[in-house]
């Protein structure tokens, strides 16, 4: 099991994935809640394109756009396992 952590300024958000289709609608579901507070209203062409194919869906889209944004000043992506014995 994985865990997805996004922490920004405005809050945290942990989010848990069990399979391969789980975590990806987990980087679509922490793109979507990034969208919602207007991160995205400044980007470059190559984001730009990656951000329309989120917008439809596209999982490796929101991974490459919140990886891609990981270490900003207020913004941090971490995958964590988690080990269930």
């Amino acid at each position: 099991m994985k865990v997805l952590i996004w922490t920004s300024k405005h809050e945290d958000v942990i989010v848990a994935a069990r399979s391969s289709e789980e975590e990806a609608r987990a980087w679509l579901y922490l793109f979507k809640q990034m969208d919602g507070m207007d991160y995205y209203c400044d980007l470059d062409a190559d984001e730009k394109e990656a951000y329309v194919k989120a917008k439809i869906d596209n999982a490796q889209a929101a991974k490459w756009l919140l990886s891609m944004r990981d270490g900003y000043e207020y913004e941090q992506v971490r995958v964590e396992r988690i080990v269930i014995p």
